[in-house]
């Protein structure tokens, strides 16, 4: 054990405290990641569920003061946690984003196979938008983004009504490594981290449209329709601006538009661009498409860097918590998404391959997984759905695996089965 960690029972736990190892396997539990802050009572009770005692990191916790006569004499007084002035968070005094948990609560959501045909529907109208926009936004058309305005709702209800259907888009185009896929791929990641946050639907919209122009600039030429032709070693991040220019005066583009596009590359901690601004002077929005951005960007990078699995992806970004993003933020998003999203090929230990095919918000470590190649990387001449939940199963997934590291293409999955499959 650490010097900077510290054994503690639960019954003492606090606000505040760094929870940085447990007892049991993580994977036990529904913990997203091997460490987290206690936020809430509910998450002392969820850990109560599962062992006595917890190991909290000192440094990292809100100044923690332990109970007096050491941490096995249960009856001693609670840890308190005082202002630290050390956590960035905490240091620009910003408080946790508020979670409207209940706002979609009532949703009824769709059958997946349906919504499915629909966002793919709509992902099509997308990209004739977007691929011809650029021309019209050049001759100073106010009705440039009218279309894409209008696909922007209809993604949003989509998502809203099945986040897993559009979280299986983002794999079905995950070959594709040009601006647009990346502009959509980061709003549907941004609408399913939006509704999770409970932000209302004409909110998600607007930073649905925000992500879909922000790129824009990066165009070099605005007549062409190609999404390839993007400005060369353009590392000043001029474009942004460029963008605005391009959409300020469109009538579906509204400040809170303007706003995201600007803000989108801005860091928590003020290391980020144009400006350079920090903390509370970043608006929701902007934090919102920034982490989706961030996210797309590791898992389908559009230059030559290596593509990072999304459980890699997940786990770079808890560690940018309080630095790069604010720390809440990123968490929430983790969990919205899930450690291993719809779509996301993984290893089992027994080393077999797998899609994962449904992730439940309370079993995000145990989703259900659709076996597609035994050990040997072989195909399966049936696939099979084996949930994880099953105690009896005895197997685990060990890892997820970038989509450009195995010869496997989601699109050649339906819910009918396979069409073709190469291993």
């Amino acid at each position: 054990m650490s010097a900077y960690q510290s054994k503690i029972y639960i019954s003492d736990l606090a606000h505040g405290m760094f929870i940085c190892q447990l007892p049991i396997p993580w994977k036990d539990t529904p913990f997203p990641m091997q460490g987290f802050f206690v936020r809430s009572q509910e998450d002392i009770d969820e850990l109560s569920k599962h062992c006595e005692f917890v190991f909290i990191d000192t440094v990292r916790s809100k100044s923690v003061r332990l109970p007096k006569a050491g941490i096995d004499n249960r009856n001693n007084e609670k840890p308190v946690i005082q202002p630290c002035v050390t956590n960035i968070q905490a240091s620009l005094n910003i408080k946790p984003v508020k979670i409207r948990s209940d706002r979609y609560a009532k949703t009824l959501p769709s059958a997946f196979s349906k919504e499915l045909k629909k966002v793919k529907r709509i992902h099509a109208k997308i990209i004739t938008s977007i691929e011809t926009i650029s021309e019209q936004l050049a001759k100073g058309d106010e009705y440039a983004v009218t279309s894409l305005n209008k696909s922007c709702l209809a993604l949003v209800e989509s998502a809203i009504s099945n986040p897993d259907s559009a979280i299986w888009l983002t794999q079905l185009e995950s070959q594709r490594s040009d601006l647009f896929q990346h502009s959509i791929n980061a709003t549907i990641w941004a609408i399913v981290f939006g509704r999770h946050l409970g932000l209302e639907p004409e909110v998600l919209q607007d930073i649905t449209l925000a992500l879909l122009l922000a790129k824009i600039g990066l165009l070099q030429k605005p007549d062409t329709e190609k999404s390839e032709n993007i400005a060369a070693n353009d590392h000043s991040y001029d474009f942004v601006e460029r963008s605005i220019a391009l959409v300020k005066n469109c009538k579906q583009v509204n400040q809170r538009v303007i706003n995201a596009i600007r803000t989108h590359l801005e860091r928590h901690d003020g290391s980020g661009s144009p400006t350079g601004i920090k903390g509370n002077r970043i608006p929701l929005v902007g934090k919102v498409a920034g982490i989706a951005d961030y996210y797309e960007a590791l898992i389908n990078p559009l230059g030559n860097q290596a593509a990072l699995s999304s459980s890699d992806a997940s786990q770079l970004l808890f560690t940018l918590r309080d630095t790069k993003f604010q720390s809440d933020l990123v968490e929430e998003f983790i969990k919205a998404i899930g450690i291993y999203p719809t779509g996301s090929i993984v290893e089992l230990d027994s080393k077999e391959l797998g899609i994962i095919v449904e992730s439940k918000p309370n079993k995000r470590l145990f989703p259900k997984v659709l076996l597609i190649a035994d050990k040997d990387r072989e195909p399966l001449s049936k696939p099979k759905i084996i949930n994880m939940a099953e105690s009896n199963l005895h197997k685990n997934i060990a890892r997820s695996l970038p989509s450009s590291s195995v010869s496997i293409n989601v699109k050649d999955f339906n819910f009918g089965g396979f069409r073709r499959f190469s291993a």
